[in-house]
Protein backbone atom coordinates (compact mmCIF):
# COMPACT_ATOMS: atom_id res chain seq x y z
CA UNK A 1 0.00 0.00 0.00
CA UNK A 2 0.88 3.52 -1.03
CA UNK A 3 0.96 6.20 1.27
CA UNK A 4 1.02 9.78 -0.52
CA UNK A 5 2.78 12.34 1.43
CA UNK A 6 1.98 15.71 1.01
CA UNK A 7 4.99 18.72 1.39
CA UNK A 8 3.43 21.41 -0.59
CA UNK A 9 2.63 24.53 2.07
CA UNK A 10 0.19 26.69 1.84
CA UNK A 11 1.52 29.97 2.14
CA UNK A 12 0.06 32.10 4.91
CA UNK A 13 -1.04 35.26 4.19
CA UNK A 14 0.96 38.07 5.88
CA UNK A 15 -0.89 40.73 7.36
CA UNK A 16 0.76 43.73 7.58
CA UNK A 17 -1.16 46.61 10.70
CA UNK A 18 -1.86 49.67 8.96
CA UNK A 19 -1.02 52.39 11.13
CA UNK A 20 -3.10 54.80 12.68
CA UNK A 21 -1.73 57.38 10.34
CA UNK A 22 -2.04 55.44 7.03
CA UNK A 23 -5.56 55.38 8.45
CA UNK A 24 -5.95 58.84 9.29
CA UNK A 25 -4.76 60.22 5.85
CA UNK A 26 -7.08 57.87 3.71
CA UNK A 27 -9.93 58.91 5.31
CA UNK A 28 -8.82 62.18 5.23
CA UNK A 29 -7.99 61.77 1.46
CA UNK A 30 -12.08 60.66 1.68
CA UNK A 31 -13.29 63.16 3.18
CA UNK A 32 -11.62 65.61 0.50
CA UNK A 33 -12.61 63.90 -2.15
CA UNK A 34 -16.22 64.53 -0.84
CA UNK A 35 -15.52 68.09 -0.27
CA UNK A 36 -14.51 68.73 -3.65
CA UNK A 37 -17.01 66.48 -5.48
CA UNK A 38 -19.54 68.55 -3.46
CA UNK A 39 -18.28 72.08 -4.08
CA UNK A 40 -18.08 71.28 -7.79
CA UNK A 41 -21.74 69.52 -7.60
CA UNK A 42 -22.68 73.38 -5.29
CA UNK A 43 -21.02 75.38 -8.09
CA UNK A 44 -23.21 73.24 -11.09
CA UNK A 45 -26.36 73.41 -9.31
CA UNK A 46 -25.72 77.10 -8.82
CA UNK A 47 -24.82 77.33 -12.45
CA UNK A 48 -28.38 75.70 -13.45
CA UNK A 49 -30.39 77.56 -11.43
CA UNK A 50 -28.75 80.87 -12.96
CA UNK A 51 -29.41 79.16 -16.08
CA UNK A 52 -33.03 78.45 -15.23
CA UNK A 53 -33.65 82.27 -13.85
CA UNK A 54 -32.39 83.66 -16.84
CA UNK A 55 -34.93 81.56 -19.22
CA UNK A 56 -37.90 82.37 -16.71
CA UNK A 57 -37.00 86.24 -17.42
CA UNK A 58 -36.74 85.73 -21.22
CA UNK A 59 -39.95 83.58 -21.32
CA UNK A 60 -41.86 86.67 -19.15
CA UNK A 61 -39.99 88.85 -21.89
CA UNK A 62 -41.57 87.31 -24.63
CA UNK A 63 -44.94 86.60 -23.24
CA UNK A 64 -45.08 90.78 -22.72
CA UNK A 65 -43.78 91.14 -26.23
CA UNK A 66 -46.65 88.78 -27.72
CA UNK A 67 -48.83 90.79 -25.80
CA UNK A 68 -47.96 93.80 -27.07
CA UNK A 69 -47.87 92.54 -31.20
CA UNK A 70 -51.16 91.18 -30.34
CA UNK A 71 -52.78 94.39 -29.17
CA UNK A 72 -50.78 96.18 -31.62
CA UNK A 73 -52.86 93.86 -34.11
CA UNK A 74 -55.88 93.85 -32.94
CA UNK A 75 -58.14 95.42 -35.65
CA UNK A 76 -59.04 99.20 -35.95
CA UNK A 77 -62.75 99.95 -35.71
CA UNK A 78 -63.70 101.58 -38.67
CA UNK A 79 -65.05 104.92 -37.99
CA UNK A 80 -68.58 105.56 -38.82
CA UNK A 81 -67.89 108.65 -41.16
CA UNK A 82 -65.41 106.56 -42.89
CA UNK A 83 -68.13 103.89 -43.24
CA UNK A 84 -70.49 106.24 -44.46
CA UNK A 85 -68.41 107.84 -46.98
CA UNK A 86 -66.97 104.24 -48.53
CA UNK A 87 -70.80 102.82 -48.90
CA UNK A 88 -72.24 105.91 -50.85
CA UNK A 89 -68.89 105.61 -53.63
CA UNK A 90 -69.50 102.03 -54.03
CA UNK A 91 -73.58 102.43 -54.35
CA UNK A 92 -72.34 105.57 -57.02
CA UNK A 93 -69.75 103.07 -58.55
CA UNK A 94 -72.55 100.20 -59.07
CA UNK A 95 -75.34 102.77 -59.99
CA UNK A 96 -72.23 104.33 -62.52
CA UNK A 97 -71.23 100.43 -63.97
CA UNK A 98 -75.21 99.78 -64.00
CA UNK A 99 -75.39 103.06 -66.14
CA UNK A 100 -72.74 101.48 -68.03
CA UNK A 101 -74.31 99.04 -69.08
CA UNK A 102 -77.37 100.08 -70.38
CA UNK A 103 -76.18 102.24 -72.44
CA UNK A 104 -73.75 99.46 -74.02
CA UNK A 105 -77.21 97.12 -74.51
CA UNK A 106 -78.98 100.28 -75.68
CA UNK A 107 -75.52 100.87 -78.10
CA UNK A 108 -76.57 100.20 -81.94
CA UNK A 109 -74.35 97.12 -83.41
CA UNK A 110 -71.08 97.98 -85.14
CA UNK A 111 -70.92 100.66 -81.94
CA UNK A 112 -71.01 103.93 -83.39
CA UNK A 113 -69.09 107.55 -82.22
CA UNK A 114 -71.23 107.56 -79.01
CA UNK A 115 -70.62 103.83 -78.24
CA UNK A 116 -66.81 104.27 -78.86
CA UNK A 117 -66.31 107.36 -76.20
CA UNK A 118 -68.33 105.61 -73.69
CA UNK A 119 -66.26 102.63 -74.28
CA UNK A 120 -63.18 104.33 -73.79
CA UNK A 121 -64.08 106.08 -70.74
CA UNK A 122 -65.36 102.82 -69.45
CA UNK A 123 -62.08 100.91 -70.47
CA UNK A 124 -59.94 103.58 -68.18
CA UNK A 125 -62.28 103.70 -65.24
CA UNK A 126 -59.93 104.66 -62.28
CA UNK A 127 -60.93 104.25 -58.37
CA UNK A 128 -61.68 107.11 -56.89
CA UNK A 129 -62.73 109.08 -59.79
CA UNK A 130 -66.05 109.13 -61.00
CA UNK A 131 -67.68 110.96 -63.61
CA UNK A 132 -71.26 112.38 -62.84
CA UNK A 133 -72.03 114.27 -66.61
CA UNK A 134 -70.90 113.30 -70.48
CA UNK A 135 -71.33 115.57 -73.21
CA UNK A 136 -70.28 115.16 -76.78
CA UNK A 137 -71.52 116.41 -80.33
CA UNK A 138 -73.15 114.23 -82.75
CA UNK A 139 -69.79 113.99 -84.83
CA UNK A 140 -68.26 113.57 -81.45
CA UNK A 141 -65.42 116.50 -82.67
CA UNK A 142 -66.60 117.88 -79.09
CA UNK A 143 -66.95 116.79 -75.51
CA UNK A 144 -67.20 117.56 -71.77
CA UNK A 145 -66.69 115.52 -69.15
CA UNK A 146 -67.92 116.46 -65.85
CA UNK A 147 -66.90 114.50 -62.52
CA UNK A 148 -65.14 114.30 -58.64
CA UNK A 149 -62.21 112.74 -57.16
CA UNK A 150 -61.18 111.79 -53.93
CA UNK A 151 -57.86 113.89 -54.36
CA UNK A 152 -56.77 116.02 -56.85
CA UNK A 153 -53.51 113.43 -57.96
CA UNK A 154 -55.87 111.17 -58.87
CA UNK A 155 -57.18 113.20 -61.86
CA UNK A 156 -53.66 113.80 -63.72
CA UNK A 157 -53.48 109.82 -63.68
CA UNK A 158 -57.20 110.05 -65.00
CA UNK A 159 -56.45 111.99 -67.79
CA UNK A 160 -52.80 110.15 -68.84
CA UNK A 161 -55.19 106.59 -68.84
CA UNK A 162 -58.38 108.16 -70.66
CA UNK A 163 -55.80 109.33 -73.17
CA UNK A 164 -55.00 105.51 -73.68
CA UNK A 165 -57.77 104.92 -75.17
CA UNK A 166 -58.06 105.10 -78.83
CA UNK A 167 -61.27 107.24 -78.55
CA UNK A 168 -59.49 109.70 -76.64
CA UNK A 169 -55.98 109.54 -77.71
CA UNK A 170 -56.23 113.19 -79.35
CA UNK A 171 -58.35 114.79 -77.87
CA UNK A 172 -57.42 118.36 -76.61
CA UNK A 173 -58.81 119.85 -73.44
CA UNK A 174 -58.38 122.78 -73.80
CA UNK A 175 -60.79 124.31 -70.53
CA UNK A 176 -60.35 122.86 -67.12
CA UNK A 177 -61.78 123.26 -63.93
CA UNK A 178 -61.25 122.27 -60.10
CA UNK A 179 -63.65 123.12 -57.45
CA UNK A 180 -63.31 121.81 -53.95
CA UNK A 181 -66.29 119.59 -52.96
CA UNK A 182 -67.75 117.45 -50.13
CA UNK A 183 -66.09 114.04 -51.20
CA UNK A 184 -63.27 115.58 -52.48
CA UNK A 185 -62.35 117.72 -55.67
CA UNK A 186 -65.04 118.17 -58.66
CA UNK A 187 -63.81 118.37 -62.27
CA UNK A 188 -65.07 120.12 -65.24
CA UNK A 189 -63.30 119.20 -69.22
CA UNK A 190 -64.01 120.46 -71.85
CA UNK A 191 -62.46 120.03 -75.25
CA UNK A 192 -62.11 118.60 -79.13
CA UNK A 193 -61.02 115.60 -80.77
CA UNK A 194 -60.64 114.74 -84.60
CA UNK A 195 -63.87 113.91 -86.15
CA UNK A 196 -63.16 110.05 -87.27
CA UNK A 197 -65.44 108.00 -89.54
CA UNK A 198 -67.47 105.70 -87.33
CA UNK A 199 -64.65 106.41 -84.10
Amino acid sequence: MKQQINLFITPEKVRTPVSAQTSLLVVLGLTLLLVVVSVLETRELSSLQQEVATLKQQKSELESETKTLREQKRPKTESPQLRQTRDRLQQQLAAQRRFGDMLAQLAPPGGGIFSSLLAGLAEQALSGVWLTRIQATESGAQIALQGQARNAALIPKYLKRLGQASAYQDAQFDQFELTEAKAGIEFKLRGNRPARGGA
